[in-house]
């Protein structure tokens, strides 16, 4: 009878610990963008994402998470263990929609972006490569703001 009672306690708590772990998983069905306050690339990518995505994806579902809050934090470094990302230099924003993933925010992840929601919704509103950036991509700006970084990464 002991051993029935102890079997059955020990299967309560891997139930009760399975589902009171915390949730790490990344919606699929939203752009996430992972990001900071402090991050002037941040502002830009969202800058960029209200002017010129929401406009022609109204029903696209877009997802803040700001990592200055832990349990967001802690996501973010799910994704870069499950897409083996460099934590060292891993640094905001980082956007996420489908398979797609782009870190930090220059001219060139503009238009990736733009692919990525393209296939993800699968229209195809008609926006060129060649499109105006607003980004500059110089060897000096890597679009990148690491956590804490507040010298190089302030507005």
């Amino acid at each position: 009878m002991k051993n029935i009672i102890f079997i059955l306690i020990v299967i309560l708590a891997g139930i009760f610990i399975y589902i009171a772990r915390p949730n790490h998983t990344i919606p699929t069905d939203r752009l996430v963008v992972f990001s900071q306050e402090q991050c002037p690339h941040c502002h830009e990518a969202m800058a960029f994402i209200d002017n010129q995505i929401r406009p022609k994806y109204p029903n696209l579902k877009i997802e803040i998470l700001d990592i200055a809050n832990k349990a967001n934090m802690n996501k973010l470094l799910a994704l870069a263990d499950k897409q083996q990302l460099n934590k060292n230099t891993l640094g905001t924003p980082v956007i996420v929609l489908g398979d797609a993933t782009l870190i930090g925010w220059t001219a060139a992840n503009e238009i990736k972006l733009i692919n990525a929601v393209q296939r993800f919704t699968r229209k195809s509103p008609t926006i060129a490569p060649d499109t105006k950036q607003t980004v500059s991509d110089t060897e000096n700006d890597s679009g990148l703001c690491r956590p804490g970084d507040v010298e190089n990464c302030m507005e």
